[in-house]
């Protein structure tokens, strides 16, 4: 495969084919990808220093790597919904 006149790379090839699969993984809540402190932040728009001080208190899920915390997709998406205020959806 090639992408604009170079070889496609094994990190892009893997990109297509978790996009393959994405609509199942939305349906069951995310995949189950472990993700790191920044993108777990922006994911629930708040700064990584409010993520680091209050994960625990919000009881979510969290994963030592190392030493880098990682959150799984999942988990984030399912507190996310459970974090849901009531009105028109």
């Amino acid at each position: 495969m090639e992408r604009q006149g170079r070889p496609v790379t094994k990190h892009e090839s893997r990109g297509k084919q978790a996009g393959t699969t994405g609509s199942v993984a939305t349906r069951l809540g995310g995949s189950n990808r472990l993700i790191g402190v920044r993108e777990t932040a922006a994911r629930l728009d708040v700064p990584v220093s409010t993520l680091y001080k209050h994960w625990r208190e919000w009881q979510l899920t969290a994963y030592r790597v190392g030493r880098a915390l990682k959150f799984r997709e999942r988990d984030i998406e399912i507190w996310l919904e459970r974090q849901r205020v009531g009105g028109v959806a």
